[in-house]
């Protein structure tokens, strides 16, 4: 490099100059990666024994975050095994059939774009599906919001199961206590 700024030290400043933008956008980027997460650990602690107020705020964050102006959270019912929608924003509404082939095709991947939707699973910290993230956007997705999307999904499964363990526990110890009675 010293011998290129040597030679053509017109070139080689345009060439720095490139690369200390990128440097930046990168910074850029990984700051505010780490504000949102920072920002989804908040609000799940916040919500630590509300899920519906967790999904409407996570919600909003990927709203926020992604710049997607629809999109929707659902969870898979265990006793139905159906998805019920927890979260919606942006006036979003999602055809069954799309539902259905954006669910089946996400499990087992990080996610699926399709007709400018991009459906996101939602699991535990185990690999088990508990739900489906779905938005849309305008324009094309980009890759660093498919993977900030990606980790607050991450971080919500984990917050979900927690939840779901939180509420089964209580609902255990609630059937001990109503057998002793008896």
């Amino acid at each position: 490099f010293d011998l290129y700024i040597e030679q053509d030290p017109k070139s080689a400043s345009v060439l720095l100059l490139a690369l200390l933008k990128i440097v930046n956008q990168r910074l850029q980027w990984s700051n505010q990666e780490l504000v949102t997460l920072y920002d989804v650990a908040q609000i799940i602690g916040e919500h630590r024994n509300d899920l519906n107020g967790l999904l409407g705020e996570i919600s909003e964050k990927l709203e926020e975050a992604t710049q997607a102006p629809q999109g929707l959270i659902t969870l898979k019912n265990i006793a139905t095994g159906a998805h019920d929608v927890l979260a919606r924003w942006g006036d979003f509404d999602l055809s069954a059939d799309l539902f259905l082939e954006l669910e089946q095709v996400s499990s087992g991947e990080r996610w699926v774009e399709k007709e400018g939707q991009l459906a996101i699973p939602v699991t535990d910290a185990r690999g088990v599906f508990l739900g489906l993230i779905v938005m849309k956007n305008k324009d094309e997705w980009v890759l660093e919001k498919k993977k900030l999307a990606h980790t607050i999904m991450e971080q919500l499964g984990i917050a979900i199961s927690d939840h779901q363990f939180v509420e089964s526990e209580a609902s255990r110890s609630k059937l001990r206590q109503q057998s002793i009675q008896f």
